[in-house]
């Protein structure tokens, strides 16, 4: 197996090759019965000829026995949503049917490009799960994914205590209408913190494409969400997101700097409840309010009323022993962009 720098190498190799304006794609086709793929190169031959070399090349350091340009290619097709594949069944005129399964490789340079990458990151000895390509984030990343998941956790979870609060019929059609809310604001909120994470890996725009795409359709079949909505999440995230450097807000009443990263874009009164002790049944109680409406005013469903406003803030202020003030712009969330 090569080294991680033959495969860094590579993939700048890969990343150099000419795109054809997006228009070069691979197509292949797999007859019923047959183990054979048979390939079908689109756009200028001699794109096809630089990436044939390369392909060679990387198909050979997998399996330097038997590796050729195929085997770079099946490596490739392997890794491809699996929306990209169809089954066919094809009506001769003389009433015969032929079978077969065909689909394409969209933007096959940045896909080498990419999956070079995730090999070298394997070869450095970097973790990787069910979705490769994550081995290409830092341990720190990693972490802050896992907090976006938990919290994506709990629109599922105040869906389905919203059903048991109000005794809706878990077999009715409200009660799988929430449930499927919850879901795909969960699915939303993971996007985008994965979003922002391929953001800051320095991606060509096709490579965050396939990075991005791979991950939606993961949550989308494991969230058993509709396709048009997995649709909207691609249109919505399909361009990575602009990173900067903001200038420094007005500073507020307190001693102790909120994390502000960019990963977790979240309300103010969301952030101050990632830092207690206590969970949502407890914070009910100290403010005197129904749980029910501490998660609409967490979620930035309902703005709450000035006297409960002060009575968050004492309760905050208590518990992280420093002076928190809050407003209603404190229960606001971002929009989703």
């Amino acid at each position: 197996m090569a080294d991680a720098d033959f495969w860094r190498d590579l993939s700048a190799q890969f990343r150099a090759l000419p795109d054809d304006d997006g228009d070069f794609a691979i197509e292949w086709r797999v007859h019923a019965g047959e183990k054979e793929v048979r390939w079908k190169p689109f756009g200028t031959a001699d794109t096809w000829g630089q990436f044939k070399v390369l392909a060679a090349f990387a198909g050979s350091a997998l399996n330097p026995e038997v590796g050729n340009f195929e085997t770079w290619l099946s490596l490739l097709k392997d890794a491809i949503p699996g929306r990209n594949t169809r089954s066919v069944r094809r009506y001769n005129s003389d009433e015969t049917t032929l079978n077969f399964t065909e689909g394409f490789i969209p933007h096959p340079c940045a896909a080498s490009a990419l999956r070079c990458r995730v090999l070298e990151a394997k070869a450095r000895g970097y973790k990787t799960g069910s979705i490769d390509t994550r081995s290409l984030f830092s341990a720190e990343a990693i972490k802050r994914i896992d907090r976006a998941k938990r919290k994506a956790d709990e629109f599922t979870l105040e869906a389905q205590a919203s059903i048991d609060r109000n005794g809706i019929n878990p077999a009715g059609r409200k009660a799988k209408k929430k449930e499927h809310a919850g879901r795909l604001k969960s699915a939303e909120f993971i996007v985008r913190a994965l979003h922002v994470e391929y953001s800051r890996l320095g991606l060509s725009d096709c490579e965050y494409e396939i990075c991005i795409n791979g991950e939606i359709e993961s949550l989308w079949y494991l969230l058993k969400l509709h396709n048009s909505e997995r649709l909207l999440l691609e249109s919505k995230y399909s361009t990575q997101a602009e990173l900067h450097v903001e200038q420094p807000a007005k500073p507020a009443l307190t001693e102790k700097k909120i994390d502000d990263s960019p990963l977790l874009t979240v309300s103010q009164f969301e952030q101050l409840y990632s830092q207690m002790d206590f969970d949502c049944d407890t914070l009910a109680g100290l403010v005197r309010l129904h749980v029910r409406n501490v998660y609409r005013h967490r979620f930035g469903y309902a703005e709450p009323r000035p006297k409960n406003i002060r009575a968050y803030e004492k309760v905050f202020s208590k518990a992280l022993n420093r002076q928190i003030t809050l407003d209603s712009n404190s229960f606001k969330w971002p929009p989703l962009e």
